[in-house]
């Protein structure tokens, strides 16, 4: 195998190993609409100024696609809060946000069960 088809061979590995353009943007558009469901007015952490960002495979750019059709793409986000942690327990947050996630999940029509887990 010469080096141009070497070449041929690895971009084509990767071409069906990357995310599509679309689904970045669709991850995107879903962390940026989270996002304005916690700062809308009605939102019990908007005055903490919660500020959405991805974190592991999404944010160091190196999200492959899952093996099987039918399966997603795993998004995970931080939500960073302004807030002294003398004022409130970490419980206490973590309550706080998922219950605007579940809300945000319901006014969606989000199918997928909101579950807790260690750390979200």
């Amino acid at each position: 195998m010469d080096q141009r088809q070497l070449t041929l061979l690895l971009e084509s590995i990767v071409e069906r190993l990357d995310i599509p353009p679309s689904h970045y943007e669709k991850a995107r558009d879903r962390c940026e609409s989270l996002g304005n469901w916690l700062h809308r007015k009605e939102s019990a952490v908007a005055g903490l100024s919660p500020a959405l960002f991805p974190e592991g495979s999404f944010r160091l750019g190196t999200v492959i696609r899952p093996l099987l059709k039918h399966e997603e793409y795993d998004l995970d986000l931080v939500c960073e809060v302004a807030l002294s942690n003398s004022h409130v327990t970490q419980k206490h947050v973590k309550d706080v946000v998922g219950g605007e996630v579940a809300a945000y999940a319901e006014a969606y029509g989000i199918s997928e069960p909101v579950t807790e887990g260690n750390r979200c």
